[in-house]
């Protein structure tokens, strides 16, 4: 089994893009990409048990991102130490590790962090043992970015912006 999510980046960029959507009291743990031309989620990344689980349709895009891991375990940050990262271009990326339509589910346990800042607006997913040096972040959306790590996605950046 893969340890780690192999990607390669596409110049290609759908319209679409993330809706927030939040849950009670308050357990944000929905994103939903709604990408026109493929929304169908074929296949999925269930990391540690399903704790994060991260849909992909035909294309092997994401599709969806889900946290099941309780709001009592996310790190809470001041407002002031979650900085949103800077993104050098806004693309796609498409798993590399991922069969088409042979596997449903890929399962991987990998240390999983959520941060979460005081107002609720910015939330970061940390994934894998990975040093964070030389990652770079890209942008999947407008309100959604991936951190890589030279072909490893290894975070995700969510703006929880109410929609």
């Amino acid at each position: 089994m893969n340890k780690e999510f192999l990607v390669k980046v596409s110049r290609t960029v759908t319209s679409s893009d993330f809706e927030i959507r939040i849950d009670e009291n308050p357990r944000i743990r929905y994103v939903y990409l709604g990408d026109p031309i493929d929304s169908k989620i074929v296949n999925c990344l269930n990391v540690n048990g399903g704790e994060l689980l991260v849909g992909l349709n035909s294309q092997r895009r994401i599709n969806s991102i889900e946290m099941n891991i309780p709001r009592d375990y996310w790190k809470n940050l001041a407002d002031s130490e979650l900085h949103r990262p800077n993104h050098a271009i806004r693309s796609n990326i498409e798993f590399v590790n991922m069969g088409l339509t042979s596997e449903r589910t890929k399962t991987f346990d990998l240390p999983l962090i959520i941060y979460v800042n005081e107002k609720l607006t910015s939330m970061k997913i940390e994934i894998g043992p990975f040093g964070r040096d030389n990652s770079g972040w890209l942008a999947i959306s407008n309100n959604c970015l991936v951190e890589l790590k030279e072909e490893n996605l290894v975070g995700f950046w969510i703006d929880l912006v109410d929609q």
